[in-house]
């Protein structure tokens, strides 16, 4: 459990408002709002006086992670197990939006987004790739966003920054990420020619995760498919191959959605560009059987659940 989670936890049960605890420590609403929210890394003072006020026994104040702190403070504490810290935060905030939406997560990776870009102003020599990598994928992230409410112009200026960043950090994965997803939001905007370039700089590194690899078959299947149907079925049977192949035990916290039942919906898109709506359909209406319950009512997920009603 994070801080803030724990934090948070602790406040229902004692019946505390933050409002009510910020005046108790006493510290700024906003700042401590922050902390809550897991934005900003509480100090081991902050910890500890929260902690006595919770009557919390001690377990805010392990919780606490005093390298972070001091990071965000001063760059130069930065090191890569503070960087895997962000990493971890990043991935609890992705889970989030699976039961949220971008619009609640997104000040979230704003926030995180200031943070880590100043850890690579900072950082030592050694450490500095990882951060710009990081960096790399939180503007990759942020882009992605802001294509659920159309903020196409946002989107496109965050994940070319994004894949910039990833090759300055020599990032196979993060950019060739950040090219598949500004191919997904050029194809959003019907800019075909656009999309088909960025996806197919996207294929050229096979050495990503097949997971990554599977998604951008697809994605270049259904881009094709409404100029070269051969290609796209091609491509469409290469990519179910892909997706048989997968190993579930090498999903990982920034790959977990790479399953099945994910790239099932994906199949449906292509098939309804081919031309094939009723099979679409069916297709989709089985992948959203099998999703997970928080995945199936998600934001991200609402544009399948609209191709099924129409």
């Amino acid at each position: 459990m994070t801080f803030g989670a724990k934090a948070l936890e602790l406040m229902e049960a004692r019946g505390v408002s933050m409002r009510a605890l910020a005046r108790r420590v006493p510290i700024d609403p906003g700042h401590l709002s922050r902390v809550l929210k897991d934005v900003k890394p509480a100090s081991a003072d902050l910890a500890r006086r929260l902690d006595e006020e919770l009557d919390a026994d001690g377990a805010l104040v392990e919780l606490v992670d005093e390298r972070l702190a001091q990071a965000t403070e001063n760059g130069l504490q930065v090191d890569p197990a503070v960087l895997d810290r962000v990493t971890d935060m990043l991935a609890a905030t992705r889970r989030l939006e699976d039961v949220s939406s971008a619009a609640t997560v997104l000040p979230t990776v704003r926030e995180y987004l200031s943070m880590v870009t100043r850890f690579a102003t900072m950082a030592r020599p050694s450490v500095r790739p990882a951060a710009v990598g990081l960096v790399s994928e939180l503007h990759q992230y942020a882009g992605w966003l802001h294509v659920p409410m159309r903020r196409w112009s946002a989107a496109e200026r965050l994940l070319d920054r994004a894949t910039v960043l990833g090759m300055e950090a020599n990032d196979p994965q993060r950019t060739t990420t950040a090219l598949s997803f500004a191919a997904y939001t050029a194809m959003r905007q019907g800019h075909t020619r656009k999309a088909a370039a960025l996806s197919e700089a996207a294929r050229r590194d096979t050495s990503v995760h097949p997971g990554l690899r599977t998604y951008v078959a697809y994605q270049a299947a259904e881009i094709l498919a409404g100029d070269d149907r051969n290609a796209a079925y091609k491509l469409l049977s290469e990519a179910e191959r892909m997706v048989n192949r997968l190993d579930p035990t090498e999903l990982t916290e920034h790959t977990y959605w790479y399953t099945p039942a994910f790239f099932r919906g994906t199949h449906a898109f292509v098939l309804a560009k081919l031309g094939e709506r009723e099979r679409a359909k069916e297709v989709m209406a089985e992948s959203l059987a099998n999703l997970p319950d928080e995945w199936r009512t998600s934001e991200w997920a609402e544009r399948r659940r609209a191709f099924l009603a129409a």
